[in-house]
């Protein structure tokens, strides 16, 4: 002989759950991007501090874009717009001594391997040399930084959850 047995489903209990977790989805989504913002702004001070130097022109350029939630995907962007930017990135270093010229003077032994004195003087960051590949190392030193805070963006929202 077999029992049967009533199930009762609370709907308003199922319904509360539901409201809670798409409001928890709305503050994940928040905090995640928040996150991916300070991110960003220390990626793109370490891009800056890595950047070769001469002018200036080119640290002043560098700049961090908001994040952006869209279709599941957190994304921001550190850069410069500068033509000269992408050049100083990717173009191996030229080995040697060579002067610089500006304005009609001649800046003897200025550059040493492809480093201007400007450059050689800044200090390293998290153990790169100022130079080539400065946004590259950037990234390179904010990527445990990015999940540290993606982590804490998830285990703050998700709380207390029952």
């Amino acid at each position: 002989m077999s029992k049967r047995r009533h199930v009762h489903i609370d709907k308003k209990q199922i319904r509360a759950l539901k409201r809670n977790i798409d409001a928890r989805q709305i503050k994940l989504i928040s905090a995640l991007t928040n996150a991916a913002d300070d991110v960003l702004l220390n990626a793109e001070a370490n891009a800056k501090e890595l950047a070769p130097r001469d002018s200036g022109q080119l640290e002043q350029s560098i700049t961090a874009s908001r994040a952006v939630y869209k279709k599941g995907v957190i994304s921001g962007t550190v850069g410069s717009n500068l033509v000269y930017a992408l050049r100083r990135h990717e173009e191996e270093p030229r080995e040697g001594v060579y002067d610089k010229y500006e304005d009609g003077v001649k800046y003897t032994g200025y550059y040493v391997n492809g480093r201007g004195e400007m450059t050689r003087s800044k200090s390293k960051v998290n153990g790169f040399t100022p130079g080539r590949k400065y946004l590259e190392n950037s990234g390179t030193i904010n990527q445990k930084h990015w999940k540290q805070e993606m982590n804490k963006a998830i285990t703050d929202t998700y709380k207390g959850l029952t």
